[in-house]
């Protein structure tokens, strides 16, 4: 009798923890380098132990009737599903923090930085200081505005739109791949007041190139780029704060929504 009451238990706390696991990797906010190993897997198990209470039972892993390796396959399954759910999660939140990256790199390479290239501790890409600076704002604003409440909250009614061990019937694949598809459109209008007034330059440049060939073009080019570029960045990063914490609040908004 003991078996039957603590095997959906153990099953589903460990379930739990898989979900929750996955979601701390891929969300940039947690996973990558920026925090230590042992503070992730603490979170992961804080948060299971939190949560798993108020979970009702009807919603965690029930075993089947099968015994021996038939129920090892069906929890070998679960496992890899709610892998897929927890990571799927995860990687949708870190798209909050994808349009500034992208114009932070867009904008750092029209300012003539690409050698200044270093590794982004969260994705192990490269990316240049600029990149790296905008992301790093993201993450403040995104700390700033409490938009982690509302992802923690959606990852804890996760649970009750996909439950653990049940077949997913409106998987929101759909809006992971709108999301994904609008992630480079939000990030090229994020770069666009600093992306324009250094295209000007660029042209100014190649009018005055044409207009005094004496001109050492390259050396003078690199110098007016970048002054040009540090004071759009200076004058627009109001607007643009403002437009990058509209689109993050979006965002939240609509995932909320769907697992309300």
């Amino acid at each position: 009798m003991t078996q039957y009451i603590l095997e959906p238990l153990i099953l589903g706390f460990a379930l739990m923890l898989t979900r929750i696991g996955a979601f701390i990797v891929f969300f940039p906010l947690f996973g990558g380098r920026r925090l230590p190993n042992l503070v992730k897997v603490g979170l992961t198990v804080s948060l299971t132990l939190c949560w798993f209470p108020i979970v009702p039972n009807h919603m965690l892993f029930h075993a089947s009737a099968a015994d021996g390796p038939a129920a090892w396959l069906q929890f070998a399954v679960c496992i890899l599903r709610e892998v897929i759910v927890g990571g799927a999660i995860g990687f949708a939140f870190g798209l909050f923090l994808e349009p500034a990256r992208i114009a932070g790199s867009y904008i750092g390479n029209e300012m003539g930085l690409n050698q200044a290239s270093l590794i982004d501790p969260g994705t192990n890409v490269m990316t240049n200081i600029v990149g790296e600076i905008f992301q790093s704002f993201a993450i403040l604003l995104l700390l700033g505005i409490n938009a982690h409440h509302g992802i923690l909250t959606v990852v804890y009614q996760s649970f009750f739109a996909l439950p653990i061990g049940k077949f997913w019937s409106e998987a929101p694949l759909d809006a992971l791949v709108v999301e994904s598809s609008q992630v480079h459109r939000d990030g090229v209008l994020l770069a666009a007041p600093v992306g324009i007034c250094l295209f000007l330059t660029i042209v100014m440049l190649g009018v005055l190139m044409k207009a005094s060939p004496q001109i050492n073009i390259f050396s003078m080019g690199f110098t007016l780029r970048l002054t040009v570029g540090l004071g759009a960045l200076f004058l627009f990063l109001p607007a643009m704060a403002a437009h990058l914490q509209w689109l993050i609040q979006e965002s939240a908004i609509d995932w909320m929504r769907f697992f309300r």
